[in-house]
């Protein structure tokens, strides 16, 4: 194992000095920033119109599972190479399918009867790579399977460590029940396509504008918060930076005057 506590990004340059970001950290400061969302102009949206009143805590469980993945990934086998710069780094592809599968998890237990919590499973799912699925699922396969059984209860054990210290007592119970049951073998290919199939059952097939409004408007906060974060750790602008900070000053932040009802 690379560390005792569960990396969200880990570089390591030419010099030997190291960037670390722990999940725990990355999590706490992408939650911080929804703090405005209850009084911003999306909010008002969602909530007036598409009727969602507990939008905020659709988001917040998006953010605190989105890289939950990642937690499987914390062994030296999963170290890469930079050929251009010669830095090695931790490699988390396709961990957005472990994550989004966790999720599934969660709120099937905990939210059976809400339809409107699959959003969260679809900002999930879809918020690095809508495109070239199969060929990260695959990845991702490929090197769980080489996960052992040690690994894996030591790496369930971390999240868990993590996760619980953003939800409430009961939905920590929930996500015990969830990992205790979950094995190396139950992230395999079916589980993904099940997964997969499911969203495009929603999105697609079933005519439910509502439901697909409220899924991209999980994953387009999702995004947004967790550049934002990434960004605070970067520390550099780009185009895109700034496109993503107008999104967050005009939708995101506070508008407490307004009303779109």
């Amino acid at each position: 194992m690379i560390s005792n506590d569960v990396l969200s990004y880990y570089r390591k340059m030419r010099n030997g000095q190291e960037v670390k970001e722990f999940l725990r950290e990355h999590i706490k400061e992408s939650v911080a920033l929804i703090e405005d969302l209850d009084n911003s102009r999306l909010n008002n949206f969602v909530v007036g119109i598409l009727c969602v009143p507990n939008f905020k805590e659709l988001v917040k469980l998006a953010i605190i599972f989105h890289d939950s993945g990642k937690a499987f990934y914390q062994t030296e086998r999963n170290m890469k190479e930079d050929m251009e710069s010669g830095e090695k780094y931790l490699s988390f592809i396709g961990h957005e399918f472990v994550s989004a599968y966790l999720a599934d998890r969660f709120v099937k237990e905990r939210r059976k009867y809400i339809p409107d919590y699959y959003s969260i499973v679809f900002a999930i799912y879809f918020h690095h790579h809508a495109m070239g699925v199969e060929k990260r699922e695959k990845e991702v396969i490929k090197r769980l399977r080489k996960t052992t059984k040690s690994e894996f209860e030591v790496m369930k054990d971390s999240l868990r460590k993590v996760l619980e210290y953003f939800l409430e007592n009961e939905d920590r119970e929930v996500l015990r029940k969830c990992l205790t049951e979950l094995s190396a073998g139950d992230l395999n290919n079916l589980a993904f396509q099940s997964i997969r199939n499911g969203i495009y059952e929603r999105m697609i097939h079933r005519t439910d504008p509502r439901f697909r409004k409220l899924s991209l408007i999980v994953l387009q906060c999702l995004l947004v918060y967790d550049y934002m974060s990434a960004s605070n750790r970067d520390n550099y602008e780009s185009e895109f930076s700034r496109a993503i900070s107008s999104f967050y000053e005009i939708w995101l932040g506070s508008h407490k005057s307004e009303s779109l009802i």
